[in-house]
């Protein structure tokens, strides 16, 4: 049998170990497993002594950008328009209308891509010939939900997301993890929009989409 004393350092301060707690192990893999250090347990052997410090070093952590209004850090928001100038798009007839940018925090995005590769059959050999041409469009996932901390239908936001849903354009977006891919604009291709049994306070959504890169034409004369 060991006992065991777990000790965690202070991230701001290394020489100052904190919530220190003692669990006795009676099976070295199953015990430490269950308290959590799993990877512990290869360095320590069942003995009769009574205690055993083990320090572990500081890890990093990332600084959060806000309080998301169910109390839980938001790490990267996603923005629909310019947050500082004017939005601007026309419909199908020319007119032009204006709408506001929208943030949402509680949304999870998923980004995939296909290559344009032309495969060539040859006679008497196993296989194809690859040719890679480019990247494809990637295709942009977005899954989230509009949310207001009241009993209330958030009618304003979703109003305003139901608008910029029907841009029959390119729309600007703006979010860490997006941006990581060079995608600053997006085409919406579908979305849906369903309702929730038994919850007045938010609207879900899920919106599918493809990168756009704006293309400067020169005309010569």
């Amino acid at each position: 049998m060991a006992r065991v004393k777990f000790t965690r350092i202070d991230p701001n301060d290394i020489t100052r170990p904190f919530k220190a707690f003692n669990f006795t192990v009676t099976d070295p893999l199953v015990g430490l497993a269950k308290a959590g250090a799993f990877a512990l347990a290869r360095n320590i052997k069942p003995d009769s002594k009574p205690q055993k410090q083990i320090l572990i070093n500081p890890f990093n952590s990332d600084t959060a950008d806000k309080q998301s209004l169910l109390n839980t850090p938001v790490y990267d928001s996603i923005i629909f328009g310019e947050l500082n100038g004017t939005n601007i798009y026309k419909d199908i007839n020319g007119t032009e209308f204006s709408f506001k940018p929208l943030q949402i925090d509680l949304a999870i995005i998923t980004i995939s891509q296909t290559k344009n590769i032309v495969t060539t059959a040859i006679q008497g050999k196993n296989g194809t010939i690859k040719e890679f041409i480019a990247d494809g469009d990637y295709q942009i996932s977005i899954s989230g939900i509009i949310w207001i901390n009241d009993n209330i239908y958030p009618e304003d936001d979703v109003q305003t997301l139901i608008n910029i849903l029907k841009i029959p354009q390119s729309i600007k977006i703006f979010s860490n993890f997006v941006n990581m891919f060079g995608i600053s604009e997006i085409v919406i291709t579908d979305y849906s929009l369903p309702q929730q049994e038994g919850l007045r306070n938010q609207q879900a959504f899920t919106i599918n989409a493809i990168s756009d890169a704006p293309i400067n034409l020169e005309v010569i004369e």
